[in-house]
């Protein structure tokens, strides 16, 4: 959603835009094209997951200090990104709000034709269907990485889990920014850089010594982000194979996962 606050008092506006809606359709009129707004989502997106990823360090930190003996990975969480757009139509990240409103317009009563309400109903319907749909999809995940004789610590079956979110996220109407994230902890955050730091959680966190296996080594030390950031580029890379397969391949050696018609079936 979009505030315009240099044609709109915000106190005064009857709603705000929609950001692929009225937005879109004012920087066309300004522009005579989408090029403008193209652009402009772009660096939003990007500057989003960049911003995300530079929260990876500490809230792994946290995770490992703090929330140890609690942390399940069973919950997420939505936040609210605030950007301010100049004239040259790059966005500026103002804030992030972790505890965004999704109050409609009038409280208790929805508003006809409220982009405001529109668009908040259709955010919630959309996450909800996400989560469910992940979730009810994770035993068959599971199957797969057992059938394909992936080894103890690879993550296979989660990083099927993430592919397959974001596939159901982009159904839904989201961009996903999964990939940009890792790519920008490549970027932020090199595999030189942190192999000394892996050496030190190897011994610390179970999964990480699962992961890095019994005997360290400059092989056994590449990162789990650099892993899943280059099994997510081979699955955009060979868009017509089976998402599944690539994954298995990739981060188990396998081969086909599915058998025949009939092992497609009962896996899906």
């Amino acid at each position: 959603m979009v505030v315009n606050l240099f044609l709109q008092d915000r106190e005064q506006a009857s709603d705000p835009w929609a950001i692929d809606g009225e937005f879109k359709r004012y920087l066309r009129g300004k522009t005579g094209s989408d090029e403008a707004f193209e652009g402009m989502w772009e660096l939003l997106k990007r500057k989003t997951a960049r911003t995300l990823a530079a929260a990876v360090p500490e809230v792994r930190s946290a995770v490992q200090h703090e929330f140890r003996d609690t942390y399940r990975d069973n919950g997420f969480e939505f936040l609210g990104f605030d950007f301010l757009v100049d004239q040259s139509f790059e966005p500026h990240l103002i804030e992030v709000n972790h505890l965004p409103s999704m109050a409609t317009k009038v409280p208790g009563r929805r508003t006809d034709g409220s982009v405001f309400d529109r668009q908040k109903e259709l955010f919630v319907h959309g996450l909800m269907t996400v989560v469910a749909e992940t979730a009810r999809r994770r035993p068959v995940h599971r199957a797969l990485a057992r059938r394909a004789g992936c080894p103890a610590g690879s993550k296979a079956d989660l990083v099927l889990d993430m592919i397959y979110e974001a596939r159901l996220a982009t159904e839904n109407g989201f961009s996903v920014l999964t990939t940009d994230m890792y790519d920008e902890l490549h970027v932020h955050y090199p595999i030189d850089a942190v192999r000394s730091l892996q050496q030190r959680l190897r011994w610390l966190l179970p999964e990480m010594r699962s992961f890095a296996g019994p005997k360290a080594s400059d092989g056994d030390l590449v990162m789990f982000d650099e892993v899943v950031r280059r099994t997510l580029r081979a699955v955009e890379a060979r868009p017509d194979e089976r998402f599944e397969t690539v994954v298995l391949q990739t981060l188990c050696n396998a081969g086909s996962v599915f058998k025949d018609d009939k092992d497609k079936k009962a896996e899906l």
